[in-house]
């Protein structure tokens, strides 16, 4: 026998060897199925991969609030310094303009 040296040459020795090693066509379908069977197989194989994605869905949006929950927690809120209040305007914070209330509770430096 000959031994592939190429990567492509394994390739293709493998696909050679699954193809005579199996009767299916395309997505492991049975060689002459009928349409029915042919449907059916497809509908159930996207039944799985839905079900899959709703499964990895369910299972990483709780992992992703838990994730913004501790960054929220790690950062926390500070009054403003007495040097914050005189030396920042409260004008140039949207925030501070809709929500005056704010500005006497949460610290803010403009960054601009």
């Amino acid at each position: 026998p000959r031994y592939p040296t190429r990567p492509k040459d394994i390739h293709l020795e493998n696909l050679r060897s699954s193809a005579r090693s199996t009767p299916r066509g395309d997505l492991g379908i049975r060689k002459g199925a009928s349409v029915s069977e042919r449907s059916r197989f497809v509908s159930t194989h996207m039944l799985s991969v839905a079900a899959s994605a709703a499964g990895a869905l369910a299972l990483s949006l709780p992992t992703f609030v838990v994730l913004l929950r501790a960054m929220e927690r790690s950062v926390g809120l500070a009054p403003p310094i007495p040097s914050q209040l005189a030396g920042e305007s409260a004008e140039a914070c949207a925030l501070f303009r809709h929500l005056p209330a704010l500005r006497l509770r949460l610290a803010w430096r403009s960054l601009g």
